[in-house]
């Protein structure tokens, strides 16, 4: 029989599939894209800040100085992927094997996001919580959002179904096979380190690009809402 935990991440998991596909919807909404990246980033340092990063520095203890190497190497990958795909998207000759590179690298990204909200959980529930809502905003509205992929791809039902699945499936994995203490914190660090990347990506944009107002109220809300949970 399954536990409340795994009950409450299964529940985390559906709720990540449906903003996962649904995400066409909420880009609809563009000319506020600006303002709601910049919150969500300010959600995300935050939580980055006072969350994330003091609970990865648990895992010096099995990994030590190379836990850093999976912040390092999810910052680096993301990086290079989006720049690989966004310097080549006008080549049609190309596009669809780019496609397909983007679909993967999402499918792995937010399989990885259920590993990891698994064990969060089943260390604490607030720790889970506090993780699901910066990683569900930028699945709504940022560049690691099914919405962003070509739709040479998700054109395909079956395809997209799957694809908004992937968190789904990575909590589903996590709770069938036990991962190990090392194993954890380097998907922690590879996430952080993807996370820290986004974060940059979008709360320093080019020139006048974003909206530091919408920054700061987002850094402002999620400081009161960590403080809250804190306290509780």
């Amino acid at each position: 029989m399954l536990s409340s935990i795994a009950y409450v991440a299964i529940f985390f998991g559906l709720v990540a599939g449906l903003v996962h596909y649904f995400s066409d919807k909420i880009h609809a909404y563009q000319r506020y894209k600006p303002e709601l990246l910049s919150f969500a980033a300010g959600i995300s340092l935050t939580y980055l800040l006072l969350f994330l990063l003091p609970e990865l520095y648990g895992g010096i203890e099995h990994l030590q100085k190379l836990l850093f190497l999976f912040v390092l190497f999810g910052a680096v990958l993301f990086h290079l992927v989006e720049k690989y795909i966004y310097q080549h998207d006008k080549k049609k000759e190309i596009l669809r094997d780019l496609s397909i590179v983007h679909a993967v690298s999402f499918f792995g990204y937010h399989f990885v996001i259920g590993v990891v909200l698994v064990n969060l959980l089943e260390t604490n529930i607030i720790l889970g919580t506090l993780f699901l809502i910066p990683v569900l905003a930028y699945t709504a509205i940022g560049q690691v959002s099914l919405k962003e992929i070509h739709a040479d791809v998700t054109e395909k039902e079956i395809v997209k179904i799957f694809l908004a699945a992937s968190t789904l499936i990575g909590i589903i994995e996590a709770l069938v096979i036990q991962i190990q203490p090392k194993i954890f914190y380097a998907l922690l660090g590879f996430v952080a380190g993807a996370m820290l990347y986004h974060v940059m990506r979008e709360s320093i944009p080019n020139e006048k690009e974003g909206n530091a107002i919408a920054f700061l109220a987002g850094a402002v809300f999620y400081t009161i809402i960590i403080l809250i949970m804190w306290s509780i």
